[in-house]
């Protein structure tokens, strides 16, 4: 799973809003839905990255392996 819980902190941070991000960025409001959810396409990963400028994809996700694949590796 990728989680973006970094994003809004950032977002949070600097004081950009999901209102500015839909109505000045371009990023629609289901864009940023999907961004809560993990489930975002790489069209719109770069659109947020255009707006904050000085961040890295590692600085806005944290990718964090599915219980399917940690239980597969504890088994081995």
């Amino acid at each position: 799973m990728i989680k973006f819980d970094k994003l809004f902190k950032i977002l949070e941070e600097r004081g950009i809003s999901q209102y500015h991000l839909y109505t000045y960025c371009s990023i629609s409001r289901s864009q940023i839905q999907r961004l809560k959810t993990g489930n975002v396409n790489v069209h719109t990963l770069n659109n947020v990255l255009n707006v904050l400028q000085d961040c890295t994809l590692d600085d806005i996700c944290e990718f964090i392996p599915d219980k399917k694949e940690e239980e597969k590796e504890e088994e081995e």
